[in-house]
């Protein structure tokens, strides 16, 4: 489990905002390749609604390693795997490198599409969760 702190600011429906604190990422195994630690600003994410947690304050979210690895897997090995099948099929079928490129753009366009609806249809699987609340 990857963890880190953060602090409420807004309940909105079923979600809380959280604002995360690049600083407070520094102890996750992928802090070096995570953009949330590139940013000089806080990063703001939206969790399931906790028990008791009101906003400012001070709670501790967790998300599964696994996850990130899928996560990672969807948005950067997905359309680099279809852009390049797509294009190869569009030059080897029409022989021709504008077909290969329209083809290949396809395969992006797909991809994106792809990943909107696992998203959707994964709803919360893929958000950080609620550990605890710490107390300050």
């Amino acid at each position: 489990m990857t963890k880190t702190t953060g602090i409420i600011i807004d309940k909105k429906n079923d979600f809380l905002k959280v604002e995360i604190d690049g600083e407070s990422c520094s102890s996750c195994g992928n802090h070096n390749e995570c953009s949330l630690t590139q940013r000089q600003s806080a990063h703001i994410v939206e969790v399931p609604l906790f028990e008791n947690a009101e906003i400012n304050s001070r709670i501790e979210l967790e998300i599964e390693e696994r996850k990130v690895l899928l996560l990672s897997v969807l948005f950067y090995l997905l359309p680099s795997v279809m852009i390049i099948s797509f294009a190869l099929i569009g030059y080897f079928a029409f022989k021709s490198e504008f077909a290969a490129a329209v083809l290949g753009l396809f395969g992006v366009l797909l991809s994106l599409l792809l990943i909107f609806i696992i998203d959707k249809t994964k709803k919360n699987s893929f958000k950080h969760k609620i550990k605890r609340l710490l107390n300050d």
